[in-house]
């Protein structure tokens, strides 16, 4: 199994899971000159977005129905926070690794970890986006990697990171040496979010279990002053996009949507008890989620987190978790 960190490598490949195009290689390092000299332009994603804020894409024939659930999940959640962006199934096009519209999203499931292209590339007609099953296939990592397609970077390669967070060098693994550099392109125009769903986690490409990734008493601030609720703040969340991440897609997207707003985030989430080839799931023995929990009530076990339950089951701490988001949001501009 692969982490969503422990990404593509090689050729093209950019921080891990991010691939970028030569002209927009160029772009970074034109940026990084400039921001050099003191003069960085204002921008809230690095790559270009998507024409009237739609998105097409297809799936690659054999990919696997995890990755396509966890993908259509993905992008329900994405309309959801910014009802602007929508996405459009072009679908395959015969004998071939293309969709039948370009330009489009390629989307499949191979063997070769979580990558995606960032923004819309004009050189392509279909450029690939993959999920990794297992590894990839859940609705968080879905959106971090649909994010990239849209025109977003990660936040922790925000050139003012080292406010927030440290980075410790000496950590990193040869593969993830390159995957913690800064981008002058990455939105500054709000907080520093590290529960962001672009955001590494503490042991991102780490060589020895340590952290490779530090935050600081500043990068707590948007959430707690309390040191003793640090911990309830691990970066970088894979549940889904944050008010925050809403905000700044909105906010990106508003130069070729017109008006682009955020919705608001709510407190709560619902929860999804995970099937199996579109059954709902059993045990050996035929027990399904509805048993577990039962158990657990009358005192017949004392956690059903403890068993298999605890993967496929809401009750049990499993389960597929949605946000919720509702209208009136956090940018209204």
């Amino acid at each position: 199994m692969v982490t969503m960190e422990e990404a593509r490598e090689g050729a093209g490949a950019f921080e891990g899971d991010m691939i970028v195009s030569e002209q927009q290689r160029q772009s970074f390092l034109e940026l990084e000159h400039k921001a050099r000299r003191g003069n960085p332009p204002p921008s809230y994603g690095a790559g270009t977005p998507w024409a009237g804020a739609n998105m097409k894409y297809c799936f690659a024939p054999g990919t696997k129905q995890a990755a396509r659930e966890a993908t259509l999940s993905g992008m329900d959640q994405i309309s959801k926070a910014v009802p602007c962006i929508s996405f459009t199934d072009v679908r395959h096009q015969s004998g071939s690794q293309k969709c039948k519209q370009s330009p489009a999203v390629y989307i499949d499931s191979k063997d070769l970890g979580c990558f995606s292209y960032v923004g819309q590339v004009s050189s392509q007609d279909s450029q690939d986006l993959n999920l990794e099953v297992p590894g990839c296939d859940t609705v968080g990592v879905a959106i971090h990697e649909i994010l990239h397609a849209l025109g977003l970077v990660h936040e922790q390669s925000r050139p003012d990171r080292d406010q927030y967070i440290n980075i410790h060098t000496d950590r990193i693994s040869a593969a993830g040496k390159g995957q913690f550099v800064k981008d002058e392109k990455a939105d500054t125009a709000r907080e520093y979010d590290i529960m962001s769903v672009m955001h590494y986690s503490s042991k991102a490409f780490s060589k020895n279990d340590q952290n490779t990734i530090d935050v600081k008493d500043a990068g707590y601030a948007l959430y707690t002053d309390n040191p003793d609720d640090f911990r309830k703040y691990p970066p970088g969340n894979r549940l889904g996009m944050t008010q925050l991440d809403a905000d700044q897609l909105a906010d990106f997207y508003r130069t070729v949507a017109g008006t682009c707003t955020s919705n608001q985030l709510a407190a709560s989430s619902t929860c999804t008890d995970i099937e199996v080839n579109g059954q709902p799931w059993a045990d050996v023995n035929g027990n399904n989620c509805k048993f577990y929990s039962q158990q657990e009530a009358s005192g017949a076990i004392k956690d059903c987190s403890e068993f298999e339950s605890s993967q496929y089951c809401c009750d049990c701490g499993g389960g597929v978790r949605f946000q919720e988001w509702s209208d009136g949001g956090g940018n209204g501009n």
